[in-house]
């Protein structure tokens, strides 16, 4: 907790986009009746700043209840596999957009057998 705040974390890898804010926003919402209000949400996506925040934008712009930080942590699954490997957070979840089986891959190697599988 951060001052009282009960933090959740957020891994979002994808790379068209289509369902993300629709997929996210829903489950923001769920996670706020339990008490969640600072949502950290950790960005790996090919699409590369600043193109990938324009996926985020009805998620970012429809938010009027709870706290948000967005971080771009890079494009690649190496990327995934290093923020993964240095950082031991709790009260985390991973969306992964289908298809993109190298950022599943490192996931299993790091043992996250809980992710969620968005639908494009």
């Amino acid at each position: 907790m951060e001052g009282g705040t009960r933090v959740y974390n957020i891994v979002l890898v994808f790379s068209s986009g289509a369902s993300v804010s629709k997929k996210l926003l829903k489950d923001i919402y769920m996670l706020g009746s339990k008490g969640y209000r600072l949502f950290n949400i950790y960005v790996v996506s090919p699409r590369g700043r600043p193109e990938y925040i324009e996926f985020l934008r009805d998620f970012i712009q429809n938010n009027i209840v709870y706290s948000i930080n967005i971080y771009y942590i890079g494009s690649r699954p190496i990327d995934l596999d290093r923020f993964v490997d240095n950082k031991s957070l709790s009260n985390i979840s991973y969306y992964i957009e289908h298809g993109m089986h190298d950022f599943i891959e490192v996931l299993r190697k790091h043992s996250v057998d809980e992710y969620n599988i968005i639908e494009g």
